[in-house]
């Protein structure tokens, strides 16, 4: 059979496509303070707006704004995924609200946080957006002082950070986020991942 060149390069860009769909796409989001700084003071007895402040992380540009702490994600089937830190709040919850249609798609575990050490709450939720759609992660505390959103390590002078997404999978393969040169690191309180679903394709 006679080679054609035609027939191969659009073979190879099947491939390439193939191959690059069945990568996951993921994007991080933080809380993130300076070396130091406490998570800060929590409002109690109410439902209040967990802060989101950075995106750490999005090479595939699924996040198409961070606002106020809200992010927002395109049309598509999409994991989100949050943990966040607190420190002696007793009775804690966190949830993930759709902005947009004003809705509540998840709620963690029930916690009670006492004043020994930091505790990361968990909630997590698969679903489908129809449009573009904006979302923020809330918690509520029975109570809390200074830092109890979160105590400082105080843990300085490091140049890189190795993001790692739930599950012990690697985003991009073990990709590190680099800081810039003389920077001495940051803290963080609060982290959201964004997984894409419904890319994933067979052969």
């Amino acid at each position: 059979m006679a080679y054609d060149p035609a027939t191969a390069t659009a073979l190879i860009n099947k491939l390439r496509y193939d191959v690059d769909h069945l990568r996951q796409k993921c994007a991080v989001l933080h809380d993130e303070k300076p070396i130091g700084t406490s998570g800060g003071t929590p409002v109690h007895d109410a439902w209040t707006t967990r802060t989101i402040n950075q995106v750490s992380y999005d090479p595939d540009d699924l996040i198409v704004s961070l606002s106020g702490n809200e992010f927002t994600i395109g049309k598509g089937v999409w994991n989100i995924r949050s943990a966040s830190m607190f420190h002696a709040t007793q009775g804690t919850r966190t949830r993930i609200i759709n902005v947009t249609d004003n809705l509540v798609v998840a709620y963690s575990l029930s916690n009670n946080i006492d004043n020994q050490t930091n505790i990361a709450v968990g909630v997590s939720v698969t679903l489908e957006c129809k449009r573009d759609t904006k979302y923020r992660i809330e918690y509520y505390v029975d109570t809390g002082g200074t830092s109890s959103l979160g105590l400082a390590s105080g843990i300085a002078n490091f140049s890189a950070l190795l993001m790692e997404a739930g599950g012990g999978v690697l985003l991009e393969s073990g990709a590190v986020l680099a800081l810039e040169s003389g920077a001495i690191g940051f803290e963080l309180y609060h982290r959201v991942e964004v997984t894409r679903m419904d890319h994933l394709k067979p052969f």
